[in-house]
């Protein structure tokens, strides 16, 4: 698939991004609130998709207003990165469905 055909694809994806991560800015997200956390952890998005979405005044107005959502996105987010890390240490690392 061309560029332009991928990016159209994942517009869908790119916009459920941006709505969870204005969720996690606007209300209080549950740690075990598992529906939501896979969704924003399993986007299918480039780095500057989520560097984007996930600016320096985004972290900072999440710092500002859900400090707890902070804390348990930067949770995730390194629980994710461990998995990644074992996976890929075992062999075992599954490449994404757009991928395979």
């Amino acid at each position: 698939p061309t560029q332009s055909s991928q990016a159209m694809g994942n517009s869908d994806s790119h916009t459920a991004f941006v709505e969870g991560v204005k969720r996690l800015v606007e209300e209080d997200v549950a740690e075990d609130d598992h529906q939501f956390w896979t969704a924003l952890f399993t986007a299918p998005l480039t780095v500057e998709d989520v560097f984007e979405v996930v600016s320096p005044d985004a972290v900072r107005s999440l710092r500002k207003k859900r400090p707890r959502n902070l804390q348990l996105f930067l949770r995730k987010m390194a629980s994710t990165m461990a998995d990644v890390c074992a996976a890929a240490d075992e062999g075992t690392l599954p490449l994404p469905s757009n991928m395979s």
